[in-house]
């Protein structure tokens, strides 16, 4: 038996259709974007409980005056393989703290970062691409025993400045407070003027990190000091701006990074991850690139126009600046051909915009009604858990078998 790659298609639905059962295909595109399943033998609405063997689903695009249909002629119930969704979840950068160190004068410090995003996986394939960051510290001052021989917020200054003017733009670099730290204290101390109080992990300015330097050579007691660590933050790669094709796509867009220390911190620092790195799914910008995909597959796949030579035009109708929650529907079109069978594999992407919760639960309780005699769970319930802040990193740890999105 034959069979081919998948084709695929996406929706973009706004509304679960408002017209009740047994509604003509006239009737339902009525209403931009309001997504409706069909009869594939009547081409009426049906609701989940009508009994169907093919059905298919009609988006009305209204201002372009047609109706966009499901992948292939019609969907078999009894040849569905897969029925998924997955809410939109927010991306979230790696957050590294690189802290507990201390220093001696006239000697180099140093950490290593080893970056990994798909920009680089493409411009230079599977070599991590590793950039080192060093400070020297200070000449030594001959104080005896009245001050340090070294002083770690140095390192915590020239760390930071060294990677935040670092033109790869890969991370960010902020100094945070070791210890609580009071004004008044440091104001006495030094005679300058401390930004303000500041709690164990707070963000410290530039300036007050001078004053802690200032402040640590006035006492004599080692275990007095008062030091700062570098927390790192990755940045992830730029979405691109363009017209009608996207030729710098990239996904995912976050960065992933390693930290080592060198020189001085070889085998002496223990980097400290404060947030775990998370992709984001559902965005706008990248289903806009599949529905670019499945055009190119409904259409055709030449993304030049033949006689200007530029990018043709494409009429998307992803908006990739909307947050979406995507059902997908994968299934085989069996058909008899001549002496033998071929199945045609196919799927079928159904967006909604995060907002539209209630909407996408009544389209799927018609799905659930439909696939339930055919062994699938039902996926409503999965969504009602969804949550339609967009900021929001959906979890997973807490999805069992019967809410994870899989039915």
């Amino acid at each position: 038996m034959s069979t081919n790659n998948d084709v695929f298609k996406v929706l973009v639905a706004d509304t679960y259709t408002t017209e009740s059962a047994g509604a003509s295909l006239s009737a339902l595109a009525a209403t931009e974007k309001e997504i409706a399943v069909i009869n594939a033998d009547t081409n009426l609405s049906i609701d989940g409980s009508t009994k169907v063997k093919n059905f298919k689903l009609a988006l009305p695009l209204v201002a372009d005056e047609k109706v966009e249909f499901s992948a292939g002629q019609h969907i078999q119930l009894k040849n569905v393989r897969a029925y998924t969704m997955r809410a939109h979840s927010a991306a979230r950068p790696l957050i590294v703290k690189v802290g507990g160190y201390e220093a001696n004068c006239e000697t180099e410090y140093g950490i290593r970062l080893s970056f990994s995003n798909e920009e680089i996986f493409k411009r230079q394939g599977y070599n991590q691409l590793t950039v080192p960051y060093t400070y020297v510290t200070g000449a030594c001052d001959d104080c005896g025993t009245i001050c340090p021989t070294g002083d770690a917020n140095e390192v915590t200054l020239g760390l930071a400045k060294n990677i935040n003017n670092d033109p790869l733009g890969l991370v960010e670099a902020t100094m945070v407070a070791r210890q609580a730290i009071t004004k008044a204290t440091i104001d006495a101390a030094t005679g300058g003027s401390f930004s303000g109080d500041l709690s164990a992990g707070d963000a410290i300015l530039e300036a007050d990190v001078e004053l802690l330097i200032a402040f640590n050579k006035t006492l004599s007691d080692g275990d007095s000091y008062l030091y700062t660590d570098v927390v790192i933050e990755t940045e992830p790669v730029k979405v691109n701006k363009y017209c009608s094709v996207n030729l710098r796509y990239y996904k995912p867009r976050q960065t992933n990074v390693e930290v080592s220390g060198i020189a001085g911190f070889e085998g002496v620092i223990t980097p400290e991850v404060l947030q775990e790195l998370a992709y984001e799914e559902g965005s706008g910008y990248d289903l806009k690139q599949k529905e670019y995909e499945s055009q190119s597959i409904g259409g055709s796949p030449y993304v030049l126009n033949t006689v200007t030579g530029t990018a043709r035009y494409l009429n998307y109708t992803v908006d990739e600046n909307e947050k979406y929650d995507v059902v997908a529907l994968t299934y085989d079109s069996y058909n008899t051909e001549a002496w033998h069978g071929s199945l045609s594999n196919q799927t079928t992407w159904i967006a909604f915009p995060e907002s539209a919760k209630v909407e996408l639960q009544k389209f799927l309780a018609v799905l659930d009604a439909l696939l339930a005699p055919f062994g699938f769970d039902a996926l409503e319930d999965d969504a009602a858990l969804n949550n339609v802040d967009p900021t929001v990193v959906e979890p997973t740890e807490d999805r069992d078998v019967d809410t994870d999105g899989i039915a």
